[in-house]
């Protein structure tokens, strides 16, 4: 991919429990729009995975921060919420995530 073409993420949304991990990540893509992408993993090995049409990144940051504060209070905990100050590649971050979470398991 040439860099005006590849996925950087912008802030990324955790929630997690024993009921419920979540993860949610405001992604820019080409031409300046952003998209949320997610998955959530239930306590009982449901998984459903997420995405939201192209958008102005405030709005959708806005929705998502709006739908996660609902979920985390519906499960009695927190949201991670992370803002990075500089744009981080999409691939490499998601690839980043798998090898930490293999480590930890």
């Amino acid at each position: 991919m040439t860099s005006s073409n590849r996925k950087e993420i912008e802030e990324v949304f955790v929630i997690q429990t024993d009921a419920i991990d979540f993860f949610g990540a405001l992604v820019k893509e080409k031409g300046g729009k952003a998209v949320v992408h997610g998955r959530i993993r239930f306590q009982d090995g449901t998984r459903w995975a997420f995405h939201s049409p192209a958008g102005e990144r405030a709005a959708l940051s806005n929705k998502l921060l709006t739908v996660c504060k609902a979920i985390a209070g519906f499960y009695g905990t927190d949201v991670f919420c992370q803002k990075f100050d500089r744009a981080v590649g999409y691939e490499k971050f998601i690839g980043l995530l798998r090898e930490a979470k293999h480590k930890m398991n």
